[in-house]
């Protein structure tokens, strides 16, 4: 626990390395409990280069090992295979989050980042409107939704959305 907790110190005043060794050390002593392999994975997930991305997929791959009914861990696998360019074991990843837990906002945000950047406006926007369902208080959501209705020529409820946006965030869109 004190390996952990100072782990999780490091990591939010961004001192990676510190951080790094120390859920290492948590592994060590406890090799099969998968929250520190989640916690290691996020650090790799966010250097945002191919070699660390691969280090995040088999750290998420261990603890899903240990947990595999677990959606953030699934959600965030997901997310890994998105940024490595693999959209077809993303979207795997995330309906199979899905499945362990739809209420689970991340779900959604992910999978609609995927479908926007395949150009499928329709089914992002049912996932932006699935998590703002779940969690309504996020303006960069509300944002996207009336970029997406604007995609589709749905005028009127982009105008509303980001309407919603704008009061949330007065600074959104600049």
């Amino acid at each position: 626990l004190p390996w952990g907790n100072r782990a999780n110190f490091y990591r939010d005043a961004g001192m990676t390395q510190k951080a790094l060794a120390d859920y290492s050390a948590v592994i060590k002593l406890k090799p099969d409990k998968p929250e520190p392999y989640n916690s290691r994975a996020r650090l790799y997930f966010n250097f945002n280069e191919r070699d660390s991305l691969l280090k995040a997929l088999d750290n998420y791959n261990k603890a899903i090992q240990y947990d595999p009914k677990n959606a953030e861990y699934m959600v965030n696998r997901g997310a890994t295979y998105a940024k490595l360019g693999d959209f077809k074991r993303s979207l795997a990843n995330l309906n199979q989050a899905e499945e362990i837990d739809p209420t689970f906002p991340n779900i959604y945000l992910n999978r609609s980042v995927i479908y926007n950047q395949e150009q499928q406006y329709q089914p992002a926007l049912d996932d932006i409107n699935t998590y703002l369902g779940i969690k309504s208080n996020y303006p960069d959501m509300w944002y996207e939704k009336g970029r997406l209705h604007n995609h589709l020529g749905q005028f009127s409820e982009a105008k509303k959305a980001l309407t919603t946006a704008i009061s949330m965030n007065a600074k959104k869109g600049i």
